[in-house]
């Protein structure tokens, strides 16, 4: 008799165990699953009808503050669809020929340097906070001749 009360509340207790695991694990959102960012524009440029951004020829500085993730860096830098490559020590600052990117806390600046080419040139910035990526596409003219 007393292997069968055993027997029955070993039973029991693992139901309830069981049970606890079935409904404390029960999530709305799936795992992993990360909110797109979402930016505030701190220096407005007009965007082309594809949706990358204008530059003119002599450059200038786009901004923008991520409004949902208080930090983020680096990912992907590309100019006429040719990855930049940097050392990766720093991935909250860049400096190449065509410009140069900074990233201090939620904020991301980009300075523009003069197109003297007569090519305009596609720059295209990539960012991450994790598993949630982010892209800037930019068209800097060329120099009028």
């Amino acid at each position: 008799m007393k292997n069968w009360a055993k027997a029955t509340a070993a039973v029991a207790l693992m139901l309830c165990a069981v049970a606890l695991c079935l409904t404390a694990c029960t999530s709305e959102s799936k795992v992993g699953e990360w909110d797109p960012m979402k930016w505030k524009v701190v220096t407005l440029m007009a965007k082309a009808k594809n949706g990358a951004f204008n530059v003119s020829s002599s450059g200038s500085t786009f901004s923008v503050v991520c409004r949902n993730y208080a930090g983020f860096w680096f990912s992907d830098i590309q100019v006429d669809g040719k990855y930049i490559e940097w050392d990766g020590k720093d991935i909250y600052q860049l400096d190449c020929e065509q410009f140069s990117a900074q990233i201090q806390k939620n904020k991301l600046t980009i300075d523009f340097k003069a197109n003297e080419s007569t090519q305009k040139r596609n720059i295209t910035i990539s960012v991450t906070a994790g598993d949630v990526f982010d892209t800037f596409c930019f068209k800097q003219l060329a120099q009028q001749k």
